[in-house]
């Protein structure tokens, strides 16, 4: 906050420095004519100066050297009006109007540079105007009115510098006070922009929540509408992921361990039945399981059933009757009764 007061003021100092010193090279500009009908030969010596050093003090300004070329306007002023004070000549009434032009220095120096610098000026001025009077009583230039005229001047240079401090120092007050006031209202409207941005971010990322809350695991935060809270969208759309997953994996987990469950039960009830079991495809990672058990049964059949029909053949042709071919053996065999055969084998 200090330093968004301390650049306006600078600002303004600039603005108004810049606006006095266009001024006051008019003003010098048009006195220069004038300079050269006055009785004192320093006329314009100090004209002259004053226009030098405002020249030097606009650059410096240009420049940003604000407060550099406030003092030596102000300084160039306070030595052309001393200058012209003392070298006034045996006229103490146009001396003592002189004395009244200095309050113009202390002016410009509450307003271009701190505000307490005014009262260096004022004594300044009060110690310029005893030195220019001793100066003419020493020449022997006195009047009656001249010491009460002298008391007046230094008096009105106190009170001008009291007031103009006390003016700058409240007007200073008022423009740090304004100055905090609109960083307040900007800081407020900074938080409901920021209160703003969160509720805005906060919505989808609650419908998410009421969402998977509700059952769908694919529900995700739109990254493009959460805005501020686009890192814990993210994050939380990345745990939304893997929590859909470990679902999958749970639900798969799940239809396994039943289809096992019925597996072994078809198992089990196929042998207390004296049967092969017949399992079907269960859909999940069980199956090639159970297409590896199932063709190792169909091949044990197979092997069984080629024993037993080898084994009756050579029964049959130890079992034939005279005369008959083995053939007819064989196929009288298999006429026979099945508990005959099984008595056979």
């Amino acid at each position: 906050m200090r330093d968004s007061f301390f650049k306006r003021e600078a600002s303004r100092k600039a603005y108004l420095l810049s606006t006095l010193l266009f001024f006051s090279l008019l003003a010098v500009i048009v006195c220069v004519p004038f300079c050269f009908l006055l009785p004192n030969p320093f006329a314009i010596v100090a004209d002259s100066g004053f226009f030098l050093a405002s020249l030097g003090s606009l650059l410096l300004n240009r420049v940003g050297k604000t407060l550099l070329a406030g003092w030596i306007l102000v300084l160039a002023l306070e030595l052309a009006v001393m200058l012209l004070t003392v070298t006034v000549g045996p006229f103490p009434e146009l001396s003592m109007q002189l004395y009244d032009v200095s309050i113009l220095v202390e002016i410009l120096a509450v307003l271009l540079l701190p505000a307490r610098s005014i009262f260096l000026f004022a004594g300044v001025n009060s110690l310029g105007m005893g030195f220019s009077v001793l100066y003419l009583t020493r020449i022997q230039v006195q009047s009656a009115h001249m010491l009460p005229m002298l008391a007046l001047s230094i008096a009105l240079q106190w009170v001008v510098a009291s007031v103009a401090y006390l003016g700058v120092r409240s007007m200073l007050k008022a423009i740090a006070q304004a100055d905090r006031a609109e960083m307040v209202a900007g800081l407020e409207h900074a938080l409901v922009e920021q209160h703003r941005a969160l509720e805005e971010g906060m919505a989808p990322i609650l419908q998410t929540h009421v969402a998977v809350a509700n059952g769908d695991l694919s529900a995700r935060v739109p990254m493009h509408a959460s805005g501020v809270l686009w890192q814990i969208a993210r994050t939380l759309n990345m745990l939304l992921v893997r929590f859909q997953r470990a679902s999958l994996a749970e639900k798969e987990l799940q239809r396994l361990e039943q289809a096992i469950a019925g597996s072994a039960q078809r198992i089990q009830l196929a042998e207390q039945e004296r049967r092969l079991p017949r399992i079907p495809l269960t859909q999940t990672a069980l199956d090639p399981l159970l297409v590896a058990i199932q063709g190792k049964i169909g091949t044990g059949t197979t092997g069984q059933m080629s024993v037993s029909r080898s084994t009756e053949r050579v029964h049959s042709e130890q079992v034939a009757a005279p005369g008959e071919s083995h053939e007819q053996a064989y196929r009288g065999s298999q006429a026979l009764d099945p508990r005959s055969a099984r008595l056979l084998l």
